[in-house]
């Protein structure tokens, strides 16, 4: 088969987890893709699992995962611009697929992700399996490492980067505050208009035709000084995840 049929393959394996995930737990929770890798990549970051409702008839609101806030499309920009370089790719998933509201999948994790770790495993062996894996935020983290202790995860953790919700965003002004002359210039190297040039131009299919809009009218029109310190600190990390030195800023 094609990498295509087989990540289709596993897309259908991740419905059944949900189905199964729904039948036991008693709760309502759905299906919202990734963004399909085009093939093998370079870095893959682990989410905990899609956050929110779906429609009445079960779809979700938008056709793809990390592709409907503000705080995704920083997020995206980031790994576009300081962890990929030129040929490279980074592949963004959750570590369970179900999206469920954040009190339900607080509640249920225990039970739910070491039923998807497997999932997990098949997706980066076929996706990545020579690629580096970062988490994103303490607690998908927290599960990795101790799936890499009783030698169940063989990629390794690469890293580790603070998840980009309100909720964690005591972590954003550390970084500036540690390197305050790197964050002034890199302050005046970025804009609003990046992020929305990132999000554009990942909206182009027929999926976003009815949803486009909506989405790119979450994007303030303006860079608030906490999202120019998020930006700069996944810059930062990723630097460091990457192995370059962190004084190379410019």
């Amino acid at each position: 088969m094609t990498f295509r049929q087989d990540y289709l393959s596993l897309e259908n394996e991740f419905k059944d987890q949900i189905e199964e995930d729904n039948e036991k737990l008693k709760i309502p929770s759905f299906y919202l893709p990734n963004v399909e890798p085009k093939g093998k990549v370079d870095f893959v970051l682990v989410a905990m699992e899609p956050s929110g409702t779906a429609k009445e008839d079960g779809q979700p609101h938008v056709p793809r995962n990390f592709m409907a806030s503000y705080e995704d499309f920083l997020t995206q920009f980031c790994l576009r611009k300081y962890l990929c370089r030129d040929g490279q790719s980074c592949h963004v998933t959750d570590l369970a697929k179900g999206g469920m509201p954040t009190a339900q999948a607080k509640e249920t994790r225990n039970w739910r992700w070491p039923n998807w770790y497997p999932l997990l495993q098949q997706e980066l062996e076929l996706v990545a399996p020579n690629a580096r894996v970062i988490a994103l935020g303490d607690t998908v983290a927290k599960f990795l490492k101790k799936q890499e202790e009783n030698e169940r995860f063989q990629h390794g953790l690469a890293g580790t980067i603070p998840h980009f919700s309100r909720q964690a965003s005591v972590a954003r002004p550390i970084a500036p505050q540690l390197l305050p002359k790197q964050y002034d210039r890199f302050s005046k190297s970025v804009s609003i208009a990046d992020i929305r040039r990132t999000a554009e131009d990942m909206m182009q299919g027929r999926e976003f035709s009815e949803s486009r809009d909506s989405i790119l009218q979450g994007i303030p029109n303006n860079l608030s000084e906490s999202g120019r310190q998020l930006l700069f600190t996944y810059k930062c990390l990723f630097t460091v995840i990457r192995s370059d030195s962190l004084t190379d800023m410019e």
